[in-house]
């Protein structure tokens, strides 16, 4: 977890090669092994011990790799989540819904 949390840290660097090397590394996660990598973006974004701009990193990554606008990519989005095995599914939906009421910037209501 805690090389992810330092990639996702790294996503809003100053540096312009240091934001590339971070979306890089998470394109990567993302296509070797999608159930894994959804499932520790979901326990980073239910962690309260990392920066609340971490947990915002790893929500908007979750988010994209679930939703899109265009529907070609909605329905290759989807159909990789119901392939991913239900216990991942699981605890990802688990962990993401043990977020809310946790934000320290700005609350949910």
């Amino acid at each position: 977890m805690s090389e992810l949390v330092s990639f996702l840290q790294r996503t809003i660097s100053g540096s312009q090669a240091d934001q590339q090397a971070a979306l890089s590394f998470l394109q990567q996660a993302a296509q070797t092994n999608f159930p894994e990598f959804v499932k520790q973006l979901s326990i980073v974004l239910a962690s309260t011990d990392v920066e609340p701009f971490v947990r915002q990193q790893s929500g908007l990554q979750l988010k994209n790799l679930l939703y899109a606008k265009d529907a070609e990519t909605l329905q290759q989005n989807q159909k990789r989540w119901i392939d991913t095995p239900e216990d991942i599914r699981n605890t990802t939906k688990q962990n993401v819904l043990r977020t809310l009421g946790t934000e320290t910037v700005r609350p949910s209501i």
